[in-house]
């Protein structure tokens, strides 16, 4: 794979996260959500910001960027209230950061693009703390 492709695999895995689907799905929320449907919403920008930061790496290697589209099963996610989405987001996000680490293994020729990948899985690894946090939390908390 070069370096473009792996960039673009990155950029997939933020483009096509649960955190974007559901920005788009508009899971139910109701009071005791809020907290979580906050801590969705700050995991979706800052992938965003990361998917543009990717693309634009992607573009300054004279490639093409590609986004992806988002997996079939999160369409079973749709208008599922968001404290029951708490587990797929977990699961997904564990998913998500193993293609991270395979990708940031698969730069070691390109340090700029490795730095990048590795910021990419800090971040994704802190939004997993995250949501695993949001699990053990009370309803409400």
């Amino acid at each position: 794979m070069t370096t473009v492709d792996i960039l673009n695999r990155l950029l997939q895995v933020q483009t096509c996260s649960l955190p974007a689907y559901l920005a788009q799905a508009s899971p139910f929320v109701d009071q005791s959500d809020r907290r979580a449907a906050e801590v969705l919403a700050n995991i979706h920008a800052n992938q965003q910001a990361m998917a543009t930061r990717l693309a634009d790496a992607v573009r300054e290697r004279r490639g093409r960027a590609e986004a992806g589209t988002f997996p079939m099963a999160f369409t079973s996610l749709n208008f599922v209230a968001m404290h029951r989405l708490l587990p797929e987001l977990i699961k997904y996000q564990k998913r998500d950061i193993s293609v991270i680490e395979k990708c940031v293994a698969q730069l070691e020729n390109d340090p700029e693009a490795r730095a990048l990948a590795e910021e990419v899985l800090g971040a994704e690894r802190a939004h997993l703390e995250q949501l695993e946090e949001l699990a053990v939390e009370p309803a409400g908390a």
